[in-house]
């Protein structure tokens, strides 16, 4: 360990630990992200009913948050935030936990429906299609036939 000051320190893999007794806790590993990544608005932000539901407008509370990073003169961060929730499905559904079976229907439809999927979503309906549409992409078809 190579020490960062009294209270942290580094690992062999360089996350930074607290030092025992400092009275610090720091348990969030960095990582680094795109700007869209970076600055979009953070999970609590969200009105996490309609996201589940799958409305892809932003909250009160995330364009309160584009305002201040335009007031701020950061025009940019603000069209990130105005922007974002494609991110924030895509991030959703690929790292979701599908025993919750439902709530995963609900984000992948939002997520279809933020791609510009328009009508009403049945998951059997899409996956057929989908499987007919890719059924000549031989990489898809390799990763299909490692999880059936």
């Amino acid at each position: 360990m190579k020490a960062l000051g009294p209270f942290f320190s580094t690992e062999e893999y360089f996350r930074v630990v607290r030092q025992p007794g400092s009275g610090y806790f720091f348990d969030s590993p960095a990582h680094t992200d795109s700007k869209s990544g970076a600055f979009n608005s953070p999970i609590v932000l969200l009105s996490v009913g309609d996201f589940y539901i799958g409305v892809n407008s932003i909250s009160e509370d995330e364009t309160f948050l584009a305002e201040c990073f335009e007031a701020k003169g950061h025009a940019d961060l603000g069209i990130i935030v105005r922007n974002g929730r494609l991110i924030h499905r895509f991030r959703f559904c690929s790292g979701y936990d599908l025993a919750d079976w439902e709530g995963f229907l609900g984000l992948f439809a939002g997520l279809l429906r933020a791609l510009g999927f328009t009508g009403d979503f049945h998951w059997e309906t899409w996956k057929a299609e989908a499987l007919e549409r890719y059924e000549d992409d031989h990489r898809l078809q390799r990763v299909i036939a490692m999880y059936t």
